[in-house]
């Protein structure tokens, strides 16, 4: 009994192995009636996904976790975008969908979107969204092969901007452009500053922004005989954005006696001051190399790498000279290629900041080690011919183009070299010192600092500072008139020491 129910079992299972094979075998002669449940991913890494190519795939997953997954995509890659318009400004908006996403919306005229977080977790910069072919600005090209870049010639120059040929001769300089932006006049000291819009000579228009910024702090904390002057040149696209970043972290961290002593919480009233605040503050500013300065130039960059500002500084950036006159010391930190110097009796000139340029040995090998190439492009205005200022460029790319090798902000060009730290040097005043100056990179492209001195010397015994920044500006302007295509933003703060 027992071998014939074995027996019928075996039938059984021999029976229903046949009609599985016979199944499958008809199912694999069906391609298009097969389901396979392995992923469309798996499918295409295959070898022989040309053998699959027509198959179905079934997704078993359920809807929610789609959209869950789907969440989570968009979260871990998310750009928050701004519309800027022109008549309005920075206006913030919540949008917070991927860029494949955003294409698909409406196009809105006179928009621009401006993102403010990295894309991709390594870059982020300026995007103009007009339609679907914008969308490959969303990737650098990193692929690394020989790009000499290339200059507009002056012809083709004049013809897209919209230029005459033009001689310069033609043009009269009025000097009613500049602006006086601080004036005092103390018992011991004097100071002026001035600025002047940048302009396009042959369409005779002032630029669209002042990328310049001047400071001066006079009494910082109430403390007297403790100065500070500063100077910020902008350059990119908001690069005005920038200086003017760094001049309210200037105000807010120098002008609060906490950033000495870290004891002192409240700022405490003048006559509580210690006799000798002065030399503290000096010592607390000189202690471990100056780290204390350095670390507030390494705040002020990191500052604009984060959430805190509403605007791009990929490919914007500014320089920062930052002039501390306490008693008797002067210390000068420097980021970039403003300048500032000590006039001295008998025509003595003392550099109190150097200019740091990418063609500088040390700045260059430090470029270069971090991957940068330091080299000249053709020159935009001598049809072709290797010249121009020495600029700091990728491998295989035709940017940044940094003529500066240490700036703040320029995040893409901190990556090859670029860096924040300052240069600080420190000076002690005594009875021959007659003026300090401190200039853009406007007032110093034409100008020496021997002819700086000229200038100032008729002004020194009338003690008329803001004649003087006036005619320092108006002297630079012409002399960008004689050599360029455009004046430069002008900026200068002069101090007479003695009155």
């Amino acid at each position: 009994m027992l071998k014939v129910e074995k027996k019928i079992i075996i039938n059984k299972i021999n029976k229903k192995m046949e009609l599985n094979k016979k199944a499958f075998l008809k199912r694999r002669k069906s391609v298009h009636s097969q389901i396979n449940c392995k992923s469309k991913f798996e499918l295409n890494m295959n070898d022989n996904s040309k053998k699959y190519s027509h198959k179905k795939s079934i997704d078993l997953e359920p809807q929610f976790l789609k959209e869950e997954k789907k969440n989570i995509l968009q979260y871990s890659n998310k750009i928050i975008l701004e519309p800027l318009r022109k008549s309005i400004g920075f206006i913030k908006a919540d949008i917070t969908n991927s860029p494949s996403l955003l294409l698909k919306k409406e196009k809105k005229e006179n928009t621009v979107y401006k993102s403010s977080r990295k894309i991709n977790n390594k870059f982020r910069y300026n995007v103009k969204i007009k339609s679907i072919s914008d969308k490959k600005k969303f990737n650098l090209n990193c692929e690394e092969k020989a790009v000499k870049p290339k200059s507009i010639p002056k012809k083709d120059l004049s013809l897209n901007l919209g230029l005459e040929e033009k001689k310069n001769d033609d043009y009269i300089y009025d000097d009613n452009r500049i602006q006086i932006v601080y004036n005092s006049s103390k018992m011991n000291f004097s100071y002026s500053s001035a600025t002047q819009k940048g302009l396009l000579i042959n369409r005779n228009k002032e630029k669209e922004n002042n990328q310049d910024i001047s400071l001066i702090i006079e009494e910082v904390c109430g403390i007297e005989n403790y100065n500070i002057y500063c100077i910020m040149d902008g350059h990119g696209s908001n690069g005005h954005l920038v200086s003017n970043y760094i001049k309210e972290k200037i105000i807010q961290n120098f002008n609060n006696i906490s950033f000495y002593f870290h004891k002192i919480k409240n700022n405490p009233a003048i006559n509580e001051y210690p006799e000798n605040i002065l030399d503290l503050i000096v010592k607390n500013l000189k202690k471990n190399n100056f780290q204390k300065i350095k670390d507030f130039y390494k705040l002020m960059d990191e500052g604009l790498n984060s959430n805190e500002i509403h605007f791009d500084a990929n490919f914007s950036g500014s320089t920062c000279i930052i002039l501390f006159q306490i008693g008797d010391c002067l210390i000068c930190s420097n980021v970039g290629d403003s300048r500032a110097l000590l006039l001295k009796e008998n025509d003595e000139i003392i550099e109190l900041s150097k200019d740091q340029k990418p063609e500088n040995d040390n700045e260059k090998k430090r470029i270069e080690e971090m991957g940068g190439i330091v080299s000249q492009c053709n020159d935009l205005y001598d049809d072709g011919k290797e010249g121009g200022p020495f600029r700091i460029w990728m491998k295989g790319c035709d940017y940044p183009g940094l003529a500066m090798s240490r700036s703040i902000g320029d995040q893409i060009a901190h990556g090859i070299g670029v860096s924040s730290e300052p240069e600080i040097l420190n000076y002690n005043i005594d009875n021959k010192c007659q003026c300090l100056v401190i200039g853009s990179d406007g007032v110093w492209q034409y100008l020496s600092n021997s002819e700086i001195e000229s200038i100032i010397k008729p002004f020194l015994n009338k003690n008329e500072t803001e004649n003087c920044c006036k005619e320092i500006i108006r002297k630079a302007s012409l002399k960008w008139i004689e050599n360029d295509l455009m004046v430069d933003d002008i900026t200068v703060s002069v101090i007479f020491l003695q009155n």
